[in-house]
């Protein structure tokens, strides 16, 4: 029945265009079938890939939490050494205050001992003074006594 609708080139042509779409189909059969097994490997790559990035983002949110730890620690210790500062601070304070009444007692004490070497010569000068009129009187009264020698 095809047989006579068509006459026998048109028939060869249409048994070309047949086998030419069959091995087109067939080709495109293959090619879907290489890229099915493709797609299968880069399904699996994809879920190996996963897995590495779900075990990379593990270990990053473990480094994460370790890193908060650490600066935990480093707020913890430079909290400490702030402490320490501010006390450190503070006698540096007291002991500036120190030194000052120190240097203040000191320069009392040059003024004393300025003052005392003061006293002692007006004190010596003063005995001095007093103790010659009265070497002068014991010299008189002696010269006036007569001697031991002279009386007998």
């Amino acid at each position: 029945m095809t047989a006579d609708l068509v006459d026998g080139e048109d028939l060869e042509q249409l048994r070309h265009e047949v086998l030419r779409l069959r091995d087109q189909a067939l080709g495109a059969e293959a090619r879907g079938e290489h890229l099915r097994g493709r797609i299968a490997n880069q399904e699996d790559q994809i879920a190996e890939l996963e897995n590495q990035i779900a075990e990379r983002d593990g270990r990053i949110e473990e480094w994460k939490h370790r890193v908060a730890e650490r600066d935990s620690r480093i707020a913890e210790r430079d909290s400490g050494i702030a402490e320490r500062d501010d006390r450190i601070a503070e006698r540096d304070i007291r002991m500036s205050e120190k030194d000052a009444l120190i240097a203040k007692k000191n320069s009392r004490i040059v003024d004393l001992e300025a003052r005392v070497n003061e006293l002692e010569a007006e004190n010596l000068r003063l005995h001095e003074e007093l103790a010659r009129p009265a070497i002068v009187r014991l010299a008189r009264r002696f010269a006036r006594r007569p001697r031991n020698d002279e009386q007998s």
